[in-house]
């Protein structure tokens, strides 16, 4: 159903552009052409990227990309563990040994909190509907981010080294991710409804939005926290420098640590971020209560 009113909106924006040009002289349509073609390629590519449904594709599969990284942290408390044992016995030295065992228990114990922690920001995001009149501001934020996503890539290419080619190539990546999701409101639990939506509602999905894409992410970015951790662990365990195995360890440390608070950290934040929007939206709501108050009190006078 919301995908039919989606339709409608967009076929009636782009007749109304149309009619607009068509009805100016020759002189004013000029200038208007170039505005319509830019117009035109963008909805053919938010109506491409809308086809592949790519956005409830990476929401649908975000619980199994959880499970399958809480597995590969099992990996990690193994070579947290074999890190330990091994550089104690060659420097001799039981820090690293302490070290490597409490690294490999938060490991083990990362895992669970994912599970429940990440299924609980979903299902947080998930309960916490909005609407919007329409696709145009999703669609703006979609050309913003695609728009980002080349910019990072280039500049990544422009600096010329591997390390910034990575990074922009991630950048741009996270981006393009974002603009297919906000371009899939039914999976950012966004509703249109042109004709039922009050300016504060509005107001609440436009600071929503952007969270929901970007926590809806959260289980790929703990993934991607985990591979760094594995390439810490390796680098830790093959080194034979007193300092680089002290320095790689402390890295290490820092990269386990943040895979098993990720999950809780960003669970409180979405809490208490929607929350704020909770309150801000209850505040919003009082004229109303009020209106409903007085209409009800006119009718039992009468």
């Amino acid at each position: 159903m919301s995908e039919e009113i989606v339709q409608s909106v967009e076929n009636t924006e782009n007749d109304a552009y149309e009619a607009a040009f068509q009805n100016q002289d020759e002189v004013s349509v000029t200038p208007g052409k170039p505005l319509l073609f830019v117009n035109r390629f963008f909805h053919w590519i938010f109506d491409q990227l809308t086809a592949l449904n790519w956005g409830k594709k990476i929401i649908e599969f975000a619980p199994n990309a959880t499970i399958y990284i809480g597995v590969a942290c099992y990996g990690l408390a193994l070579f947290c563990l074999t890190f330990g044992i091994v550089q104690s016995i060659h420097f001799r030295a039981l820090s690293f040994l302490w070290t490597g065992l409490g690294l490999a228990a938060a490991s083990l114990v990362a895992p669970f909190f994912a599970e429940k922690l990440i299924g609980g920001t979903y299902q947080t995001l998930r309960n916490f509907a909005t609407k919007l009149p329409s696709m145009n501001f999703l669609h703006s934020l979609a050309a913003l981010f695609l728009i980002l996503a080349i910019a990072a890539l280039l500049a990544g290419f422009a600096v010329g080294e591997l390390m910034a080619i990575l990074i922009g190539a991630g950048v741009s990546v996270l981006c393009g991710i974002i603009a297919v999701l906000t371009l899939s409101p039914d999976s950012l639990s966004i509703t249109i409804e042109p004709s039922q939506t009050s300016p504060a509602e509005e107001l609440i999905a436009v600071l929503t939005c952007f969270l929901k894409a970007i926590v809806s992410l959260i289980s790929y970015v703990w993934g991607v926290l985990v591979l760094i951790a594995f390439i810490m662990a390796l680098r830790a365990l093959f080194t034979g420098n007193p300092f680089e195995a002290l320095a790689n360890g402390m890295g290490l440390t820092v990269f386990v640590v943040a895979v098993t608070l990720l999950p809780l950290a960003s669970y409180l934040f979405v809490l208490l971020y929607l929350f704020t929007i909770d309150v801000v939206r209850s505040v919003l709501a009082i004229p109303n209560k009020l209106d409903q108050l007085k209409e009800a009190d006119g009718k039992q006078k009468d």
